[in-house]
Order: C-alpha cells, then sequence, then structure tokens
C-alpha cells in the first residue's frame, strides 16, 4: 500500500542517498543535524511524518545508506553500502545504531570513496524501476572532515577519479547533491565552484522560453514543502 500523502500533494518518485562520515569527527554533530536536517529531509520525500514503527505505508521513495571512513579503519573497507528501504523509519534506525569512531589520529575521511559508492548504489537502485520511470535523485553528504587529496581506490567502476570529477558525474546525471557540515572545508566549497561551472555552461546552451536562464538555488538552513507552480512566459 502506497499513500499520497497528507497535504494533497502527489508521491515523490524519488531515490535518495545518505552519504555520511562513520568516524569520531561526526559524533558532537550528529544528533543536531539529523534533527535540523535529515528528519526533515525524509519528511519531505515521504510526504508525510515518520512514524516510530517498524511497519508502515511504504513511500514511493527508495532509501540507501552509505558510510565512510578514514584510512585507519582498515582491513574495513573505505565505504559500505546499506538498504535498499522504502520506509525511512529504517534510516532513522541505522542513524541511531551508527558507531561513529575512529579518524582522529587522521584529520580526513575518504568522502571520494562515499560518494563513488553512492554513484553506484543509483544504478543499482534504478535498475529495480522500470525503463521508463525516471526518478528525482538525491544525495546528501554528511560530513565533518576534510576529504584525502587521493583519488578512488576501492570503487572499480570510478578508480582514478578525484572528487571534482565525482561532482561532475552527478551533475551529469542529475543526481542532487547536498553537503551538510558543522563546519567550513574549503576543499568542499570547491564542489560548489565545480558545480557553478557547469552551470554557467548550461546557461550559455539552454534558456527558458522567455530568455531567463534555468533557476538554480542553494537552499541553506532551509526545508519547503513543495508548492504548485508553473511557468508562464512574459508579455
Amino acid at each position: 500500500m502506497v499513500h499520497d500523502n497528507i497535504s494533497g500533494h502527489s508521491a515523490i518518485q524519488a531515490d535518495v542517498i545518505f552519504v555520511v562520515e562513520s568516524t569520531a569527527m561526526n559524533g558532537a554533530y550528529l544528533n543536531e543535524l539529523k534533527a535540523s536536517y535529515i528528519i526533515p529531509s525524509l519528511e519531505y520525500f515521504n510526504q508525510a511524518p515518520i512514524e516510530d514503527r517498524e511497519f508502515m505505508c511504504e513511500s514511493c521513495a527508495n532509501y540507501g545508506l552509505v558510510l565512510y571512513e578514514a584510512s585507519d579503519c582498515r582491513p574495513k573497507p573505505f565505504a559500505t553500502s546499506y538498504g535498499h528501504w522504502t520506509n525511512p523509519q529504517k534510516i532513522l534506525n541505522l542513524f541511531e545504531k551508527m558507531e561513529l569512531v575512529g579518524g582522529k589520529g587522521e584529520g580526513y575521511a575518504n568522502i571520494a570513496e562515499g560518494l563513488a559508492t553512492a554513484l553506484v548504489y543509483f544504478e543499482d537502485l534504478q535498475s529495480l524501476r522500470e525503463s521508463s520511470c525516471i526518478p528525482h535523485k538525491h544525495c546528501i553528504l554528511v560530513c565533518n572532515s576534510p576529504p584525502y587529496s587521493v583519488p578512488v581506490m576501492q570503487c572499480p567502476m570510478y578508480a582514478g577519479q578525484a572528487l571534482e570529477q565525482l561532482a561532475t558525474v552527478f551533475c551529469e546525471r542529475n543526481i542532487h547533491l547536498s553537503i551538510l557540515s558543522p563546519r567550513k572545508i574549503p576543499t568542499l566549497i570547491k564542489l560548489f565552484d565545480a558545480v557553478l561551472k557547469w552551470k554557467q555552461d548550461l546557461d550559455a546552451k539552454v534558456t527558458l522560453p522567455d530568455g531567463n536562464p534555468i533557476p538554480c538555488v542553494l537552499l541553506v538552513n532551509k526545508c519547503d514543502q513543495p508548492k504548485d507552480f508553473s511557468l508562464t512566459s512574459k508579455a
């Protein structure tokens, strides 16, 4: 059984993957990030409040989780995927059980490995849907450490690619990448610069019917419910 929602909007077809740094550096802030951003995001995609029970109406969204670590996690892999689920409560249950250990001796974490694993995960989720169904795709990165300067090593499909190259892949595949971090990390700010260059290239090639550029807006500390709107040409 799939519900529409509680506010009259149609259900959202979406694939949502959380990529979370599972080092001790993230431990002090994860509960605050969960309450302020993660739960509101899940409620948006679920189009209803999340019910704290094992069995509930399934949503039209698929949820996945990727945990990535620092290099002191060896011999464990740098990134591990979990799921998928259509019940958002199961994602929250994993956040409660997550062990945030290691990484303090490093000061860095394997963000590139986590994002590369997420890209493979999106392909796996798409293979579960009908070919005619193209869902909204969202990757939400939760981190508190800068990335290593080395390229991807443990994900064969994206081996050798740097973090900036992975950001371009997200743009090319229409995967919305959001970053939640309690502090400003210069390398992650460069990811937004990479997206900005892609946006400028897009504006040079494609515009709205009225000649205006296609809007792309970065919202900070905000999670809006969708509103009905339509694009109309100016008279």
